[in-house]
């Protein structure tokens, strides 16, 4: 069975090499910071949705990932003078493109739906970022990812 689409995972780590994609243990947590030992940082929020599914919009995902960057560079938890980032959407069977605006006045969707091999959209980390810019790129970088995943997530539904 297919979970919904409620999280955005963002992982930092040292090396592009070392990025995972995670998730939190059971669907009760709107939120979650994950460090493991290898100074990896894993971080996640619940994205919006209806009696329709998630909706998946660029804007909203850009600076929610902006706000994990920041959050990230604040709590200065990878020790590591650059960082590769990843980012994933996990549960993507019930989402739709769409405006978050639209949330609740929705009467159709198109979600990818049940059955699908891979239930996920992710960005693999290419590029390392001084992790000293992180707080005050956030914006740009979050723009940039959320533009890859967009992309990422659209493939997934060919």
């Amino acid at each position: 069975m297919s979970t919904p689409c409620w999280r955005l995972v963002l992982s930092i780590v040292g090396h592009p090499e070392d990025a995972v994609s995670g998730s939190p243990e059971g669907h009760e947590r709107l939120a979650g910071i994950r460090v493991r030992r290898d100074r990896t940082v894993s971080l996640w929020v619940q994205l919006p949705s209806d009696m329709l599914g998630t909706i998946v919009d660029a804007e909203d995902i850009a600076g929610r990932t902006a706000h994990l960057l920041r959050l990230a560079a604040d709590l200065d938890l990878s020790k590591s003078d650059e960082v590769a980032l990843a980012v994933g959407l996990q549960g993507i069977s019930m989402a739709s493109e769409g405006s978050v605006k639209d949330l609740g006045k929705r009467t159709s969707a198109s979600p990818a739906g049940f059955g699908r091999a891979d239930d996920s959209a992710v960005v693999e980390p290419r590029d390392t970022v001084p992790s000293g810019a992180l707080a005050a790129a956030a914006d740009e970088i979050g723009r940039e990812l959320a533009a890859r995943l967009l992309l990422r997530f659209r493939e997934g539904r060919r």
